[in-house]
C-alpha cells in the first residue's frame, strides 16, 4: 500500500518531556532479538522474540514540524494531525515488525518510517480500534539492519494515555525474497523532494530463498504519476549483472507477456537462454549468493506542472520464474512489495549564505536565508544537528531571515510561506581561528606632526583604536576588531620624537666681532635663537646668549 509522509510547521509554547517526545530523542530500542531460523524443526518458523515496553504519552507535545502520515490500515485514514505523540527507534533484524498495543489510547496511531530524522520516508501506518488494541499488525519488508522509527499517539490532538507495546522482527519463511537494500540518492529532504529534481534509485536482493526451485526472474517497478518519467521508455536504467552467467538481466519499459499470456509491468526481467524472451524462460540461478542490483533514475515534474503534496511513491516487486517465467511451479507470490514515500514540493529552495562562520572561542557565527519565491509574510524555523529549534520567527514580511550567535555545526532551515509552501536548505557554519589584523607600521613622529590609524587593516578586519591619537609623547595603540570580525586584539607603538630646547653662553673679545653661530651673526653681545634640524627631520630651538668683553689696554 502507498504511503507518503507530510510535515507541517506550527509555533507551540516549549514543554518538557522525557525521552522520546521527538524523533530526537526517541527511545532507543537498538537492536531487536534475531528471527528464529526457518525450517521444519520446531521453533524454526521465523519468528523473534518480543521485546516489551510500557510506555505513556502524557506530558509529551506535537512535534515542530509535525510529521504524519495518510491512508493507514484499519480505518482507512490519515493519522491525526498535531497529535502528543512520542517516538522510538530500533535497528531490524529480520523482515517483518509485528506490532501489539493494548492502552488507554483510543484508537492509537502508529507510524512506521526510515532513514534519519532529517531525511523521514514513510513506510506504513495502523490506526487501532476504540479499545486501544492493535493486535498482530505486520509492517513490511523492512531490512535487517537498518533503522528504523516508530511514531505512536491518541486520536486526537488533545488525548493522552499509557500503553503496552510489543514489538517483534520476523521473516516469512514461505517468501522467496527474505531481504533487499532500496536507496535514493539524493535522500529526501525533510520527506520531499522539488519540482524538476532527478533521483537514482538502487535495489539490491540481498536474501533471496529459491523456494520450490523458483529462480529470481523479475524485478517490477511502479512509480506515482508526480514523476515526469511516467512513461518507461524514459526511464534511465542500469539493469544488474548475471549472477547465473548464462543470460542476462534487461529494463523492459512496457512490460513482458508470460508463458500464460499474464501481462507484467515494466521492470527487470531476466533472459536465461537469450532467445525466446523474458516471458518463455527461466530465471538467474544464483541470486541469493551474488546480490544483484537494479538501478535507475526519475525527474519530478516541472514547475509548471507541480502541485504540492502530490505523492512521490515507487514501489518495487519481485517474482519468481515460476510466476513471470515458464518454471512449473507457482510460489514468491506472497513476497511482499518494497515501497519509497516522499512528497512534492512547489517551492524553490531558499538562497542560503553564511555571512560569517563561528570563530574559535565564540559564538558570533551568523547565517542568512533569503526565500526566492512564495507570499509573504514567510516563517523561518532554524535547526541544529541534534533536531533542537535554535530560532523561529513568524509572520515575517521580510523574504530574508538572519540568524547570529550561532556555534559551528549543520543547521537547517525551514521556510513558509502565506500559502503553506515549505521549501528546506541546509548550511553548515565552520570553526575558523581568528584572524591577525595586519597594518603598516607608523614612521617615527616629530613632536606636534600629524599622522592617522586606519580604521580597517590590510587584511580588511574593521575596528577602532584606543586611546585617542596623541603628537605630544610616545604612546602605544589598541586596534580592537567590530563585533562580529573574527579577529584579535593588537598593538602599535607610535615614537613622537620630543621637542628638543637647548641655550648656550659664550664670551668673547671685541675684536672677535662680527661672530657667526649656527647661520646667526653677531656684531655685538645679545641673544639670538636658531632652529636646527635632526637626522630624524625634527626641528630643535637653540639659543645662544653671547657676551662680548671690550679691548684692555695697559701699560
Amino acid at each position: 500500500m502507498a504511503r507518503f509522509l507530510f510535515f507541517i510547521s506550527f509555533l507551540m509554547a516549549s514543554v518538557s518531556f522525557s525521552q522520546g517526545d521527538d524523533c530526537a530523542n526517541a527511545y532507543d530500542f537498538g537492536a531487536l532479538p534475531n528471527p528464529a531460523n526457518c525450517g521444519n524443526s520446531p521453533n524454526q518458523d521465523g519468528i523473534g522474540d518480543a521485546v516489551i515496553h510500557s510506555g505513556t504519552t502524557v506530558g509529551s507535545t506535537p512535534g515542530n514540524p509535525y510529521i504524519y502520515l495518510p491512508g493507514c490500515s484499519g480505518g482507512n485514514t490519515d493519522m491525526t494531525v498535531f497529535a502528543n505523540d512520542v517516538w522510538y527507534t530500533f535497528v531490524a533484524t529480520g523482515t517483518q515488525l509485528e506490532i501489539n498495543l493494548t492502552g488507554t489510547l483510543s484508537s492509537p496511531n502508529i507510524g512506521l518510517y526510515a532513514g534519519n530524522c532529517a531525511d523521514l520516508a514513510g513506510n506504513d501506518c495502523v490506526i487501532g480500534d476504540n479499545a486501544g488494541n492493535i493486535t498482530g499488525y505486520i509492517f513490511e519488508p523492512l531490512t535487517p539492519g537498518e533503522t528504523y522509527y516508530l511514531q505512536i499517539s491518541g486520536n486526537s490532538t488533545t488525548e493522552v494515555g499509557t500503553f503496552d507495546l510489543s514489538i517483534n522482527n520476523n521473516v516469512d519463511c514461505s517468501d522467496c525474497f527474505q531481504g533487499g537494500i532500496f536507496t535514493a540518492n539524493p535522500p529526501p529532504v525533510n520527506g520531499t523532494y522539488q519540482a524538476g529534481e532527478s533521483v537514482e534509485f538502487c535495489f539490491t536482493v540481498t536474501d533471496y530463498t529459491q523456494v520450490s526451485s523458483n529462480w529470481l526472474h523479475g524485478i517490477q517497478v511502479e512509480w506515482s504519476s508526480a514523476w515526469e518519467t511516467n512513461n518507461g521508455n524514459l526511464v534511465y536504467t542500469v539493469p544488474a549483472t548475471s549472477c547465473n552467467g548464462s543470460g542476462f538481466w534487461d529494463w523492459y519499459p512496457n512490460g513482458i507477456i508470460d508463458e500464460s499470456g499474464e501481462p507484467w509491468p515494466a521492470g527487470f526481467y531476466f533472459d536465461y537462454n537469450s532467445g525466446d524472451g523474458p516471458g518463455n524462460n527461466y530465471g538467474d540461478l544464483n541470486a541469493e549468493d551474488c546480490d544483484p542490483q537494479f538501478c535507475w533514475t526519475l525527474t519530478t515534474v516541472p514547475i509548471n506542472l507541480c502541485t504540492s503534496g502530490s505523492p512521490l511513491s515507487v514501489a518495487v516487486n519481485t517474482s519468481g520464474d515460476g510466476e513471470s517465467g515458464n518454471w512449473t511451479q507457482l510460489d514468491c507470490a506472497e513476497d511482499p512489495s518494497t515501497t519509497f514515500q516522499a512528497i512534492l514540493s512547489c517551492c524553490t529552495s531558499p538562497s542560503m549564505n553564511s555571512t560569517d562562520a563561528s570563530c574559535q572561542g565564540s559564538f558570533d557565527g551568523s547565517v542568512s536565508a533569503q526565500a526566492e519565491t512564495g507570499a509573504n509574510p514567510w516563517d523561518y524555523e532554524w535547526i541544529d544537528e541534534a533536531g533542537n529549534v535554535v530560532s523561529n520567527t513568524n509572520n515575517s514580511n521580510s523574504n530574508t531571515n538572519t540568524v547570529s550567535n550561532l556555534p559551528a555545526g549543520t543547521y537547517t532551515v525551514n521556510i513558509t510561506d502565506d500559502t503553506g509552501c515549505l521549501s528546506t536548505n541546509v548550511v553548515v557554519v565552520g570553526e575558523v581561528s581568528p584572524i591577525i589584523p595586519a597594518f603598516n607600521q607608523i614612521s617615527d613622529i616629530c613632536f606636534g606632526g600629524a599622522f592617522n590609524l586606519p580604521t580597517t587593516s590590510n587584511n580588511g578586519i574593521q575596528g577602532s583604536w584606543s586611546p585617542a591619537i596623541d603628537n605630544s609623547q610616545t604612546t602605544t595603540y589598541t586596534f580592537t576588531p567590530n563585533v562580529g570580525e573574527c579577529a584579535t586584539v593588537t598593538n602599535m607603538t607610535v615614537t613622537v620624537i620630543s621637542e628638543v630646547t637647548s641655550t648656550t653662553a659664550i664670551t668673547i673679545c671685541d675684536d672677535l666681532l662680527p661672530y657667526s653661530w649656527n647661520g646667526l651673526t653677531f656684531n655685538g653681545a645679545g641673544s639670538q635663537t636658531a632652529t636646527l634640524t635632526s637626522a630624524a627631520g625634527c626641528d630643535s630651538l637653540a639659543t645662544l646668549n653671547l657676551t662680548v668683553n671690550p679691548e684692555v689696554t695697559s701699560t
